[in-house]
């Protein structure tokens, strides 16, 4: 089984009815799974460049270029249980980067993943590079 694994020392004190004047104690270790228990595979697809023509009446010699990327995430379980998962997102540095836009190409929704069945989530990136 894949995944992250932490190891858990507990310590428990704790008193009786019959006996509540003795503090007794007693320890426990055991090995938690830390992961979600997903799987991410991502394909990204390059869509090439595009052209922003403008109508300005004169000749321009540095067009800008959008550089269109399709990313797309594939989400299932890799254990018996299902996993809900009530949104995605594809989020920029905070600083932001010049000239890239990240937007879902579909609309949210929450979903279901099974070990049988996974689910896609889409997202267009567009960079703007002035030539």
């Amino acid at each position: 089984m894949f995944g992250f694994y932490q190891k858990v020392n507990l310590e428990i004190e704790y008193i009786t009815v019959d006996e509540p004047s003795t503090v007794r104690v007693s320890y426990f270790t055991r090995v938690l799974m830390t992961t979600l228990p997903i799987s991410v595979n991502v394909e990204d697809f390059f869509r090439g460049t595009r052209l922003i023509i403008f109508s300005i009446g004169r000749m321009v010699s540095n067009l800008p270029q959008i550089y269109r990327l399709v990313s797309k995430f594939t989400v299932s379980s890799t254990s018996h249980q299902h996993v809900r998962i009530a949104d995605a997102t594809l989020d920029l540095p905070t600083e932001g980067l010049e000239g890239v836009q990240i937007r879902p190409s579909l609309t949210k929704r929450r979903v279901v993943v099974s070990l049988t069945e996974s689910t896609n989530f889409f997202f267009v990136s567009d960079h703007l590079l002035r030539l």
